[in-house]
């Protein structure tokens, strides 16, 4: 790539992590010459890639232009495919929803099947939204090892000719948070997930950690947090995991029924082995005494765990997502859990948010994709 070229792409990654933006932040941030900067600047208003944003505030003269991308030039698709569901959006530049498809998985799903959602669902946007070819940047892939896809990426290419980029989801829910809501937070983001398995995530101002590090796919499920703990599905014995994914509180909150501890759930469903998450969150709106002890319980060793990964990662910032990571009820037990623990530890001054976007896979994948282009 000429010179030429790679100041160009770093002027439009600036706008585009830093927008709205002056000349003068430009030149500060990227250390090249004001005049270069207003060429560059004058080239990308040019082809449609950035736009004028107003005026910023003076500092003694008159007020700034501002420049910010313009969202609307290109569009990125990006997909989650985890346990439960598939999500399918649309996004501009922005990374602002434009549409959203979502499918509920079952347990028996073939890989062929989902491939053919994702074909359709991508196809559908892309018709309904009236996209040009050449005007989808790419396809952006959120996959997990508990459901591989194998194969997804070259069918999806032979199929739409862009590039797509697949990579773990959880990572990719970090880059979204990171880069959507929390870009000036900090230069750190650790992203948890509560849901059927427990996963995480890790995120700096430079993109997305190693995978070969501490941070794979289930190593924070299977961070042991009582020795004596009950049995995992890895098998070991003590496992996050086992005591506060979804699939562990279902399981806890079957036995303790059948044992005659009362509970709203038996008015919600005839049979408690039909129990679904979707049943456990409406006994939480309805403080069910039995579900809230049981979440609670499962959220207090989920901030055990979260203290551990913490102490390793040294985070700006925690989020808690997932499906039961940011319901108020399992969301204040675990960081209550986390902060009676680092009370000892006042250096290290973290914000816990709950997740802010229940799409946010599918937002960081989109986001993956635009950053593959500009760095």
């Amino acid at each position: 790539m000429s010179p030429k070229n790679l100041n160009l792409q770093t002027m439009y990654r600036i706008i585009h992590k830093f927008g709205p933006v002056s000349v003068s932040d430009v030149v500060e941030i990227s250390k090249l010459k004001p005049n270069t900067c207003s060429r560059l600047l004058e080239e990308l208003l040019q082809a449609n890639l950035i736009q004028l944003s107003g005026y910023g505030l003076s500092s003694g003269g008159r007020k700034p232009l501002m420049y910010r991308i313009n969202a609307k030039a290109y569009s990125v698709i990006g997909i989650d495919i985890s346990l439960s569901y598939i999500t399918i959006a649309l996004l501009d530049l922005e990374l602002d929803i434009i549409d959203v498809i979502k499918k509920k998985l079952q347990s028996t799903e073939s890989a062929a099947a989902i491939q053919a959602f994702c074909l359709e669902s991508v196809q559908s946007l892309i018709q309904e939204h009236h996209i040009d070819q050449e005007k989808l940047l790419g396809i952006g892939i959120g996959s997990t090892s508990h459901r591989p896809v194998n194969g997804i990426v070259q069918f999806m290419e032979e199929r739409f000719q862009v590039r797509i980029i697949e990579k773990n989801g959880a990572d990719l829910a970090a880059l979204g948070e990171y880069r959507k809501f929390n870009h000036d937070q900090g230069e750190r983001l650790l992203y948890t997930m509560s849901s059927i398995g427990i996963r995480s995530g890790f995120v700096t101002k430079l993109g997305i950690e190693n995978r070969h590090s501490v941070l794979s796919d289930h190593a924070f499920g299977h961070m042991v947090v009582d020795v004596n703990g009950p049995r995992c599905t890895c098998g070991a014995y003590g496992c996050l995991e086992a005591f506060s994914s979804v699939r562990a509180i279902r399981h806890e909150l079957v036995r303790q029924i059948k044992l005659g501890q009362p509970s709203k759930l038996t008015e919600l469903i005839d049979n408690i082995e039909h129990l679904e998450f979707e049943h456990m969150q409406e006994a939480l709106t309805l403080e069910d005494p039995l579900t809230c002890h049981v979440v609670r319980t499962a959220a207090y060793y989920f901030g055990i765990g979260l203290f551990n990964l913490t102490l390793i990662t040294q985070p700006d910032t925690v989020i808690i997502g997932g499906a039961l990571g940011p319901n108020p009820v399992f969301f204040n037990t675990a960081v209550d859990a986390v902060k009676k623990r680092m009370s000892n530890l006042p250096e290290m001054n973290i914000q816990y948010k709950p997740a802010a976007n229940y799409n946010i896979v599918a937002i960081g994948a989109g986001c993956h994709v635009i950053d593959s282009f500009t760095e």
